[in-house]
């Protein structure tokens, strides 16, 4: 499928990143996050960005994390921090509307993505008419060589 769409041959890629994951002993690959570079005319694979893009999530998860085990489950090491209120009145308001609109969001997006669904539906289109083009300019390679045997 991917070759048909995009003209690009990612056996090799395939063969690569798995190699790559064996060795690292990643186990979390999933396929759809294969690194593609679309350059105008074509897909480009890019194992090295798909790498270091997976692995730049997982440590700003590691990050994340021990920074919030450390923040809220540290010790205090102030005496004058042990009779702190964790919040006031005037905090829990600000902080209710903020949770508020990220669970409602989170539920329901569209609000959000209906601003970018015309671009989004022109890139696509524009990727498939190449596509379709590339799979076309194939198929009259294909034929005009079984024509000459």
């Amino acid at each position: 499928f991917v070759r048909e769409q995009t003209g690009t041959d990612i056996t090799k890629y395939l063969a690569d990143t798995f190699v790559l994951d064996s060795l690292i002993l990643n186990e979390d690959r999933h396929f759809n996050n294969l690194g593609l570079i679309f350059d105008g005319d074509n897909f480009k694979t890019a194992p090295i960005f798909a790498f270091l893009g997976g692995f730049g999530i997982i440590m700003g998860a590691i990050y994340s994390l021990n920074l919030f085990k450390k923040t809220f489950f540290g010790e205090i090491t102030k005496e004058e921090n042990k009779s702190l209120k964790d919040l006031n009145k005037t905090e829990i308001l600000a902080i209710v509307p903020i949770c508020a609109l990220v669970l409602f969001f989170g539920v329901y997006p569209r609000p959000i993505l209906k601003h970018i669904d015309i671009s989004s539906k022109d890139l696509v289109m524009l990727m498939y008419d190449k596509g379709e083009a590339k799979t076309k300019e194939h198929l009259n390679k294909a034929n005009s060589t079984q024509g000459a045997k």
